[in-house]
């Protein structure tokens, strides 16, 4: 997807937030965790990172509990399309990430 279309996949307000959520953190996701960051019901929130996994700005990843039935899936910014959309975006991720370990 060239530069143009991921401006447009994330003009709207909630991808906005989801995708800073995602960009500056160190750790995947769940749909609930991201819902709850953004105030929203989770069944708000999935169309919205179906658009961004399409487009390409995040990545679905599962997440094994150990647990039998399907393992739960995490979300996560993908590098190379940050990369694409915002230049200095890993300066930002690794500030966000030394950020969480000073607290």
């Amino acid at each position: 997807m060239d530069q143009r279309q991921l401006f447009k996949v994330l003009a709207d307000d909630t991808r906005w937030s989801l995708f800073q959520i995602l960009n500056y953190s160190n750790r995947g996701w769940s749909v609930q965790e991201l819902a709850d960051e953004v105030c929203l019901h989770p069944n708000s929130v999935r169309p919205h990172l179906d658009q961004m996994r399409d487009s390409g700005l995040v990545i679905l990843e599962p997440h094994h509990t150990g647990q039998p039935g399907r393992p739960r899936h995490r979300f996560r910014a993908n590098p190379q399309a940050i990369m694409s959309v915002w230049p200095e975006a890993p300066l930002g991720t690794l500030a966000g990430i030394l950020a969480e370990l000073a607290d």
